[in-house]
This record gives C-alpha cells, sequence and structure tokens, in this order.
C-alpha cells in the first residue's frame, strides 16, 4: 500500500494521500519502538546470564520506554519485570 497509489486510495479513500502519511507517522514510530523493545531484550538477557550489574540501568530503561509502547509494556511484564532483580 505504501507503493501503490491505487491500493491505498482504495484502502483510505478520497483523502488518501494525508491518511497515508498518517499511516506511514504511526509505522515509523512503531518500527522504532519495536527496534528498542529488541535491542532491550537483548541487553537484558546478557546482563541476566553475565550478571554485570547493570539491573538497575536495565529495569530504568524498560519502565521509561514502557511507558510509551504497549509492546514495550507486554515484554516487560511477560519476562523482564521478574528476570531482572531490583
Amino acid at each position: 500500500m505504501h507503493f501503490y497509489p491505487e491500493g491505498a486510495r482504495e484502502a483510505f479513500g478520497d483523502d488518501w494521500e494525508k491518511k497515508l502519511e498518517s499511516h506511514l507517522v504511526h509505522y515509523r514510530v512503531m518500527s522504532f519502538y519495536n527496534a528498542i523493545t529488541i535491542m532491550l531484550a537483548m541487553m537484558s538477557e546478557i546482563e541476566i546470564h553475565f550478571k554485570y550489574g547493570l539491573n538497575e540501568r536495565c529495569r530504568y530503561l524498560w519502565t521509561f520506554v514502557a511507558e510509551h509502547s504497549d509492546i514495550t509494556k507486554d515484554f516487560w511484564k511477560t519476562r523482564y519485570e521478574a528476570a531482572l532483580p531490583e
């Protein structure tokens, strides 16, 4: 849809250009949060395994980013809230 104007017109209607731009902004933001979540997950798994003493920093980053992203909040609640001791 991003590269096919006829498909965007069908999906968004007559005002498809503005709606497509809004959709692309949302897509970019969600992609950014997904990338940050994956990076935090890798960093946390390394901390859990090797115990470098960075639990507080990891917990801070998780809680900070989780305020803005549902997927990050789900990862935090499901795995890392209990796995990263205070």
